[in-house]
């Protein structure tokens, strides 16, 4: 009994420790509209709906980007009488459903989802980065339902710099510290002066996956249990 208290009270202290570090950091991201979680067609639509205005905006967040990056504009949209719709992509936050062979149409048919379960007919759509292929996509598919698009940091036709080349490059290489990957977060998607928003985007994927690169760690063995399974919901 001894010794199985002190193979398991060093691991079990660690993990406490990274559990009460990321349930606070989750707090303070917290999203400030009310929260909906849409089911249609087997998968699950985690939804955020902010003011009740007679127009309605819903809005895409850049690729892999969590709703909470759109968190403060949607806000500010809101107070001025407009009914703003934020929703998290498949697999991040609490949405579900598969990602693997997916277009675009199936990214716009999520979109039309949330707006048909919030019974909006027609709306203005506007899409962050790679979000704005999303809501193009879905003016595309639906053009009678669209009031007006309006798209945020969307490229294209203008090719990054070499410099810009080099820090992106450097920014998908999986061998780079947790810092360095906030760094050049910022750096590469925000405006001069907002690069600390860059926390807001690692808020519900990164930091999942960094716990449980963690918790692999201190308990590996224990990998396929049930108590393994709960932890990963944490």
């Amino acid at each position: 009994m001894k010794n199985l208290y002190l193979n398991y009270s060093k691991p079990l202290l660690i993990l406490f420790i990274l559990l009460t570090i990321t349930f606070g950091y989750s707090q303070k991201i917290k999203s400030n509209g009310v929260r909906k979680l849409i089911q249609a067609n087997g998968i699950q639509i985690e939804t955020f709906v902010y003011g009740n205005g007679p127009v309605a905006l819903i809005m895409a967040a850049g690729n892999g980007r969590p709703a909470i990056q759109l968190d403060e504009l949607a806000q500010a949209i809101a107070s001025k009488g407009i009914k703003v719709v934020t929703y998290n992509y498949r697999t991040l936050g609490a949405s579900t459903g598969k990602i693997e062979g997916l277009t675009l149409h199936d990214y716009a048919n999520d979109l039309w989802k949330v707006a048909d379960e919030l019974g909006l007919k027609k709306v203005y759509l506007a899409g962050k980065t790679y979000g704005n292929r999303v809501v193009r996509t879905a003016s595309q598919d639906h053009p009678e339902r669209v009031l007006g698009i309006v798209l945020i940091g969307a490229g294209g036709e203008a090719q990054p710099s070499a410099e810009t080349t080099a820090l992106y490059q450097r920014y998908i290489d999986p061998s780079i510290s947790k810092e360095e990957l906030l760094k050049l977060q910022g750096q590469l998607m925000y405006a001069p002066g907002n690069e600390h928003l860059a926390i807001l985007d690692q808020a519900q994927d990164y930091f999942q996956s960094w716990l449980e690169n963690k918790l692999s760690l201190v308990i590996p063995h224990q990998k396929n249990s049930g108590l393994w399974a709960v932890l990963r919901q944490c």
